[in-house]
């Protein structure tokens, strides 16, 4: 008796390829895929109150007034910091007592 892994090429007949299907596979634009580099960290709401030099109550205020943010379940919030420093610089025009181009 064959090993587990032997089997005979008329079990697993293929179709010879042609060379006009490789050539039309070739042709073919690759998919756009984020890379690790691409993709921003999420951060939390103590990381955001930190960065704004604000308590985390206050980004609640935020939120409604319409700070961007991620609600990926009813508990969680996370937010893209580039974001949300663009939105309050638009907001208010203003840096808080904290520099937050430093965080």
């Amino acid at each position: 008796m064959g090993s587990l892994y032997e089997f005979s090429a008329s079990e697993y007949d293929f179709a010879p390829c042609r060379c006009e299907d490789l050539q039309q596979v070739s042709d073919r634009k690759p998919q756009i895929m984020l890379t690790i580099d691409e993709v921003k960290p999420l951060v939390k709401k103590p990381q955001i109150a930190k960065t704004l030099a604000c308590s985390p109550r206050q980004v609640d205020n935020y939120m409604a007034q319409g700070m961007p943010h991620q609600k990926p379940s009813p508990r969680k919030v996370t937010f893209d910091s580039e974001e949300v420093l663009k939105w309050y610089k638009e907001q208010f025009g203003l840096q808080r007592r904290k520099s937050l181009a430093n965080n």
